[in-house]
């Protein structure tokens, strides 16, 4: 999410610094691990389904910008009971939406994936469009458009503390130099609640401060 961040502002001209407190290239964030799943028809609610179009059209973008392979569509199955909420979600969100998915029967399941041991009021659910996203492929290739296009990252920094100020942001770090900026963009992951403990917030919280467009005529801070 910061490297995401980072490059889209860089690209729309905004003067943007991201900070990391480790090297380039770590495997202490949440997107270590080779690969991670993406999919179209969240089974969580049909409102991400737009979004996750988007997602697919932006991740093709930059890999035509970085000549790198990122998202690999392999199909997915899932296999469940009709109502259970992975299954019923699903179904719903691809209905919605008209997203291309296969539906099985216990047989179909068994002699399309064989090993496949489904019980019988079991049904399959294979999503085409569903498939993997390589994350340090990915955190690579935003920092490349972010630095390409003037974005200032500093590796093995760690922000000391942040406040608000009338127009902005003063963010201190801990190699002693300060910097302000119009907005604040904050993806720290598990180390939410250090930076952001005074507003009530733990690891798993999400947060958005719509503060208005951000263009090029504005600056942030991204960590």
């Amino acid at each position: 999410m910061g490297t995401a961040a980072l490059a889209h502002l860089a690209r729309r001209g905004v003067r943007t610094i991201g900070v990391d407190r480790y090297a380039r290239g770590h495997a202490l964030g949440a997107s270590a691990g080779g690969t991670r799943i993406v999919r179209k028809a969240y089974f969580e609610d049909p409102a991400y389904v737009p979004l996750l179009e988007r997602a697919y059209a932006l991740w093709r973008e930059l890999e035509a910008a970085t000549d790198t392979t990122l998202l690999e569509l392999t199909g997915m199955l899932m296999v469940g009971e009709p109502d259970r909420e992975g299954i019923a979600g699903t179904l719903r969100s691809a209905r919605k939406f008209e997203l291309p998915l296969d539906v099985y029967d216990p047989a179909d399941i068994r002699r399309q994936f064989p090993g496949t041991q489904p019980r019988s009021r079991e049904i399959g659910l294979f999503e085409r469009e569903a498939g993997i996203v390589f994350p340090e492929l990915a955190v690579a290739a935003h920092l490349d458009v972010a630095t390409a296009n003037g974005a200032d990252v500093r590796f093995d920094a760690r922000i000391a503390s942040w406040e608000r100020r009338e127009g902005g942001y003063r963010v201190k770090i801990d190699d002693g130099t300060a910097v302000e900026a119009s907005r604040l963009v904050v993806t720290a992951g598990m180390w939410v609640s250090d930076l952001l403990g005074g507003l009530g917030l733990t690891a798993g919280t999400g947060i958005a401060e719509q503060l208005g467009p951000v263009d090029g005529d504005d600056d942030a801070v991204v960590e």
